[in-house]
């Protein structure tokens, strides 16, 4: 059981390098404002349409900054694959700080989707 919970663990480790590197690589292009943009991007079906420039900055990250979708959907799948692997991780060991990793976790998630204009009223 102990070199099980390692291996998990030291999976975990690499999944959170590249998250960081795929954030990272990511901030460069993202654009935090709420600021109400008209879009001038690629897509032909939302050209002109108003956005915030948040949501208009990963419209762009996604369809015309190359390799830009894959750094986002890569960074995504690591932020499941952290969230589902920690919980494995803590019911294969102690309790100790799994409450406090999951938290963190979940504030993270909410963080990271709430600035792409997804929890938008």
């Amino acid at each position: 059981m102990d070199r099980t919970r390692q291996a998990m663990g030291e999976m975990l480790i690499y999944l959170f390098v590249v998250f960081l590197i795929t954030g990272g690589v990511l901030a460069f292009s993202y654009v935090p404002s709420g600021e109400t943009v008209g879009y001038t991007g690629s897509y032909e079906p939302l050209r002109g349409a108003q956005m915030s420039a948040a949501y208009d900055s990963i419209l762009d990250i996604s369809m015309d900054v190359r390799g830009g979708l894959f750094m986002r959907q890569l960074h995504h799948r690591c932020a499941v694959l952290l969230g589902l692997g920690t919980v494995v991780w803590a019911l294969l060991g102690r309790f100790r700080y799994a409450l406090a990793v999951l938290g963190l976790a979940a504030v993270a998630a909410l963080g990271g989707n709430g600035s792409a204009d997804d929890l938008r009223p």
